[in-house]
C-alpha cells in the first residue's frame, strides 16, 4: 500500500489484516461491527470494539491522517490510498492482462493466517476469488503471446494456480513439439489425461486431444476460424439445443437465495448442486436472450449481494467440475451486482467483443455489435478474385492473391469477404495471421500448411513442399 505516492509498512498482525479487509472491498465501506466480528472473532463485543479502535489507531500512527475514513459506524480506506489490488482491477478493466499479471504476486494476505473459522473463510474466498482472475489473466496473456520463447514460462506459471488448465498444457505440447520433443508432448497428454479423470472425472477437451493427434502425427496447430454452417444471423455459434449455466456467486452480504431459486425456476431453469455461498441453474433447450433477461431479474433482486457469470457448458452434462469451473471463473471476474457473458455468447445478445476479451457484461440497454456493412465499390475486384479462384479450382493450380493499399481502405474487410464467398463455394478455409514485428517461431506458410483440416503426411510432398512443412 501506498498514500500520496509512499509506501506504507505495517508490521502488526491484526492492522495489517484489517488493511487488507479494507483494501479487497475496493472503496466499498465496511460496518466496524463486522469487522470487529471477523478480526475478534473469539472476544465479546465490547472487547472486540476496543480491539478494533487500538487497530485502528496504530494504523493511523503508522500511515498519518487520512488512511481511513469514517462514515458513522462505516470505514473505507481514503481516497489518498493506492493499494496493488486497484492496480490489479484497473488492468483487468482496461483489458491489460501483462500488467494485471505482473501485478498478482500471490495469495491474498499470504503469510498471514487467521486463526478464527469466520475470518479463515473470508480470506479464503478473497483469496479464491482473486487467484480466478489472475489465472483468467494469465491465460489470455499466454493467448496473446502466441510462440514467443517467454510463452512456456508463463504457461508453467499458469499451471501452478490451475495444473489442470488445459490451454497451458496444450500451448506447452506445441513448444515441445516444434523443438522435436515428441516424447515429452506424449508424456505430458498423457499425465493430463490421467489428472483430469482422476480429479474431476472428464477427460481432455476436443480441442486438446485433437491437438495431440495432429502433433503425434507431425501435424501443427489448425485454424480455429469457424465455417458458415457454425455461425447463426448474429454472428454467435448456432447451437439449436444450447445448454446455458447461471452461477451466482456470493459476493457482498448475504443474499435471498430462495428468491432466487424461486425466479429462477419460474423461468425455466434447474438448480444444481454448488459449493457454499454459490447458487447455480441450467437452462435447456431456452432462448439465449430469455435466459439473459432472466438473469437481469437475479441481479435486481440480488442487488451487490451477487455476481453472476453465464456460460455455455463445453460439455455434455453442466454438472461437471469442467464446467463449474469455468462459470466459477466468469462470475469471479465480474462486480458485485454485475453479470458477466462469456465471448463465446456475447455476439449472440449484440454484445460487442474486444479481442482478448474472455466475458463481457451484460446491461439492459447495452449496445449492440454494428453489423459488417455491405461492400460499396468493390464489384470489379470481387468478381476479378472469383474468377481467378474459379479458374484455381478448375485446372487444379496453385494461386496467390496480393492486397496491397493504404491503411483504413478495406484490406481486412475485402479479405473476409473472399474467406466467405470461398467457404460459400464448398472451399476449406485456412486462416493465419503474423505481426510483422513478431512472426513466431514458425513460417507463415508452415502455420498454414498446419491449419488445414487433412494436412498431408510429409513423405507423400514434393522436397521443396517438404521443407516447408518440415
Amino acid at each position: 500500500m501506498t498514500q500520496d505516492g509512499e509506501r506504507v509498512a505495517l508490521s502488526a498482525r491484526k492492522p495489517r489484516m484489517l488493511a487488507g479487509l479494507l483494501a479487497v472491498a475496493r472503496r466499498r465501506t465496511m460496518s466496524r461491527q463486522r469487522l470487529a466480528a471477523l478480526l475478534w472473532e473469539d472476544s465479546d463485543g465490547e472487547q472486540a470494539r476496543v480491539s478494533l479502535r487500538q487497530a485502528l489507531a496504530q494504523l493511523r500512527r503508522a500511515a498519518g491522517d487520512g488512511w481511513i475514513e469514517a462514515e458513522g459506524d462505516d470505514l473505507r480506506l481514503g481516497p489518498g490510498v493506492d493499494t496493488d489490488l486497484d492496480a490489479f482491477h484497473e488492468a483487468l478493466a482496461r483489458n491489460d492482462p501483462a500488467e494485471a499479471v505482473r501485478l498478482y504476486r500471490g495469495p491474498f494476505l499470504e503469510a498471514l493466517e487467521a486463526n478464527t473459522s469466520d475470518l479463515a473463510q473470508a480470506i479464503a474466498e478473497h483469496r479464491a476469488r482473486l487467484a480466478t482472475l489472475a489465472t483468467d489473466a494469465l491465460s489470455r496473456e499466454l493467448e496473446r503471446m502466441g510462440d514467443s520463447p517467454d510463452a512456456a514460462a508463463l504457461a508453467h506459471r499458469l499451471l501452478g494456480h490451475d495444473p489442470l488448465n488445459e490451454a497451458a498444457h496444450r500451448r506447452l505440447m506445441t513448444l515441445d513439439a516444434a523443438r522435436g520433443m515428441r516424447g515429452a508432448v506424449r508424456s505430458r497428454f498423457n499425465d493430463l489425461e490421467a489428472a483430469l479423470r482422476r480429479d474431476l472425472g472428464t477427460a481432455p477437451a476436443p480441442e486438446t486431444r485433437a491437438l495431440y493427434d495432429r502433433l503425434r502425427r507431425g501435424g501443427g496447430v489448425a485454424s480455429q476460424a469457424p465455417g458458415p454452417e457454425a455461425m447463426d444471423a448474429a454472428g454467435g455459434a448456432h447451437t439449436p439445443d444450447t445448454t446455458l449455466l447461471l452461477l451466482c456467486m456470493e459476493a457482498d452480504g448475504t443474499p435471498d437465495f430462495d428468491l432466487l431459486r424461486e425466479t429462477a425456476c419460474a423461468n425455466g431453469a434447474v438448480e444444481l448442486e454448488a459449493r457454499p455461498g454459490e447458487v447455480a441453474f441450467v437452462f435447456t433447450g431456452r432462448p439465449l436472450h430469455d435466459v439473459a433477461n432472466t438473469a437481469l431479474k437475479l441481479a435486481a433482486d440480488a442487488g451487490p449481494n451477487l455476481s453472476f457469470g453465464l456460460t455455455a457448458p463445453e460439455t455434455e452434462d453442466p454438472a461437471t467440475s469442467r464446467a463449474f469451473l469455468q462459470a466459477r471463473r466468469v462470475a469471479a471476474m465480474a462486480e458485485p451486482g454485475d453479470i458477466l457473458v462469456v465471448a463465446d455468447l456475447a455476439p449472440r445478445l449484440g454484445l460487442a467483443v474486444e479481442i482478448g476479451q474472455r466475458a463481457v457484461s451484460l446491461q439492459r440497454g447495452a449496445t449492440r455489435k454494428r453489423p459488417d456493412l455491405p461492400i460499396i465499390g468493390r464489384d470489379t475486384e470481387l468478381a476479378q478474385i472469383k474468377a481467378a479462384i474459379s479458374a484455381a479450382q478448375t485446372t487444379g493450380s496453385g494461386l496467390t492473391i496480393h492486397l496491397s493499399g493504404e491503411a483504413g481502405i478495406g484490406k481486412s474487410r475485402l479479405t473476409a469477404e473472399i474467406a466467405r464467398s470461398g467457404r460459400q463455394s464448398g472451399m476449406r478455409i485456412a486462416m493465419a495471421g503474423f505481426d510483422a514485428f513478431s512472426p513466431g517461431s514458425r513460417h507463415l506458410a508452415q502455420r498454414i500448411m498446419a491449419a488445414l483440416p487433412e494436412p498431408p503426411r510429409p513423405e507423400e510432398l514434393p522436397s521443396i513442399d517438404r521443407a516447408v512443412w518440415s
